[in-house]
């Protein structure tokens, strides 16, 4: 009698797409980076999906479906974690941790967690997560409580964020990253519940999304490459050399993301790197399209100079995989590139006299610091504001004395500062536990518009830059991007539903606000923090410059992955 040798089993490869009319949601706006979650028992993939008016929701399929379906009461969601059973889903939206019990559709507020960085959930009912943007891990019992601190950030080696832990199988010590403006000090983390000092586990700097599946230490690069090491449970160590799963996959080096998930018996989802393509282009108030500035790209923030005769723009270059400042000729789409380092530099902001501009590039640790040079082009780049969290500028005083940033505070979420060009110092402007982002000044600058999430949902908001006085809420049911109208006189914001809102306003010693009316649509799609500027508005208020979507609904796949530990023992 002959044995047969035992095959080894099939590795499979599959394409997976939203439901029409939706698109895989991201973390953020400047780079494709969906969020998706695969159930431990590999049979549902969870992900967060977007429609034509932005609107972010979660969807659940089963992967011996064809349809997946969307779960109602999840409008929001920034990302989601699976329990160990597979039966119940936890999840970040409006400024909470929520849990959803799939069979019944139930969902239960756990806690607050003002910009939630991931999650894990052990199977002894223990949660673990971030539940801000610059903050340490916290600890809290699947059924809800408090939360209880789990780490501590270390302030000797800068660390500003811990962020995005998974349990290994043990349910006691889990892998965690570090965000820390020194670059030396960031990475791969293990810790306890049980307490005792965290160890860095070898790997690279740049690695995100730590995860334990299969025997494995998964991360993925900024390069997007999704990497697999082996691990010992008993020593608590990856041994052997890293290895290669994936390619190109998409990452968010700011957020520390990557586009990934993996179950405990082989299934493997990610999204494939992309950059979604836009166009600059000029649209009257009635909608009515007026003529396309410069060329297509990948543009994540636009500015209008004070002459509107240029538009300076972040596209993201694939060959170098960064983001450069280029200013671009309004008249003619000639372009010409202003910095060239080898990281990012995006949010460019215009000084009111046009000469320089000021924007976030990657500082120690890769956070966004503050930087400013010449729109000549004649000097090097200056920078203004170093390490803490990130930070990304929003606008400059038409008096040259303030520039407005919002930055991620340890305990408070996103908070606008006012940086003096005079004496170089920064100071908190807006600081609640609530977020707030996107201010600007009013041309007067008696005024500051922004954004917070203090409802629950993102709103537009006026106050005086003095700090005296109130606060006006300008939005009537959700807003963001706020801009004003050259005079005064009007103010304008996006609405959830993409539309362009405008607001008549007047102000003496007192905020007077109308009621926001519609202009038209402007296909924008919403982001998560920090939220980048797509429009720009004329001196004149009668045309606007956005930076339109080449689609609005583009069904990029996701690709799913049987049995990918086979393929490394091949």
């Amino acid at each position: 009698m002959r044995l047969r040798a035992t095959e080894p089993p099939l590795v499979g490869r599959f394409s997976v797409l939203p439901t029409p009319g939706t698109m895989f949601a991201s973390l953020q706006a400047t780079v494709a980076s969906p969020v998706i979650a695969v159930s431990p028992d590999g049979k549902q993939l969870a992900f967060v999906a977007a429609d034509v008016s932005g609107r972010r929701q979660l969807w659940i399929r089963n992967l011996d479906s064809l349809t997946p379906r969307s779960v109602a009461g999840t409008e929001g969601t920034i990302s989601a974690f699976w329990s160990p059973d597979s039966r119940s889903l936890a999840f970040f939206a409006e400024g909470k941790l929520k849990r959803l019990d799939i069979s019944r559709g139930s969902i239960q507020v756990l806690c607050d967690a003002a910009n939630g960085r991931g999650g894990s959930w052990s199977s002894e009912g223990t949660i673990i997560f971030a539940r801000n943007v610059g903050d340490r891990l916290y600890r809290i019992s699947a059924s809800g409580g408090a939360p209880v601190p789990v780490t501590e950030l270390n302030r000797q080696q800068d660390e500003w964020s811990h962020r995005y832990p998974s349990f290994l199988p043990d349910g006691r010590h889990f892998l965690y990253l570090v965000r820390s403006t020194q670059s030396e000090s960031n990475g791969i983390f293990l810790a306890s519940l049980d307490g005792g000092s965290p160890r860095k586990l070898s790997g690279s700097e740049e690695a995100v999304q730590p995860d334990y599946a299969s025997g494995y230490l998964l991360y993925a690069q900024r390069n997007g490459a999704l990497l697999a090491q082996e691990f010992d449970l008993k020593r608590l160590r990856p041994t052997g050399n890293p290895r290669l799963i994936a390619e190109h996959i998409a990452v968010s080096q700011g957020y520390g993301y990557g586009a990934y998930s993996v179950s405990a018996n082989g299934v493997l989802a990610y999204s494939p790197a992309t950059v979604p393509e836009t166009r600059l282009m000029w649209v009257k108030r009635n909608g009515q399209r007026d003529g396309q500035v410069g060329v297509l790209g990948g543009y994540a923030s636009i500015a209008l100079s004070p002459d509107s005769k240029h538009v300076a723009v972040d596209p993201f270059d694939p060959q170098l995989d960064t983001r450069d400042i280029v200013l671009v000729d309004g008249a003619t789409g000639a372009q010409r590139k202003l910095t060239f380092t080898t990281k990012n530099e995006f949010f460019p902001v215009w000084s009111p006299d046009g000469r320089s501009l000021v924007y976030a590039a990657e500082g120690g640790g890769g956070l966004p610091d503050l930087f400013m040079k010449p729109a000549s082009g004649a000097a090097e780049q200056q920078a203004l504001i170093s390490g803490g969290g990130a930070k990304f500028p929003t606008d400059w005083s038409k008096d040259g004395k303030y520039v407005l940033y919002h930055g991620g505070g340890a305990t408070t979420g996103w908070d606008v500062y006012v940086y003096s060009t005079a004496d170089h110092t920064a100071k908190p402007l807006i600081q609640t536990a609530a977020n707030e982002e996107q201010a600007q000044f009013s041309p007067d600058g008696r005024w500051v518009a922004y954004t917070s999430d203090e409802t629950g949902n993102l709103e537009v908001y006026v106050r005086s830059f003095s700090s005296t006085g109130g606060t006006w809420r300008v939005s009537a049911a959700g807003g963001s991007q706020p801009r004003w109208r050259q005079d005064g006189q009007e103010l304008f914001y996006v609405a959830p539903d993409s539309r362009l809102m405008a607001v008549p306003v007047h102000s003496s010693d007192v905020f007077e606000a109308g009621t926001p009316h519609a202009l038209f649509e402007t296909s924008l799609p919403l982001s998560i923090s920090p939220h980048p500027t797509q429009y720009a508005v004329a001196s004149d208020g009668q045309r606007f410059l956005v930076n339109l979507p080449v689609e609005t609904i583009t069904a990029r796949p996701l690709t799913l992955v049987l049995n990918w530990p086979a393929e490394l023992k091949q």
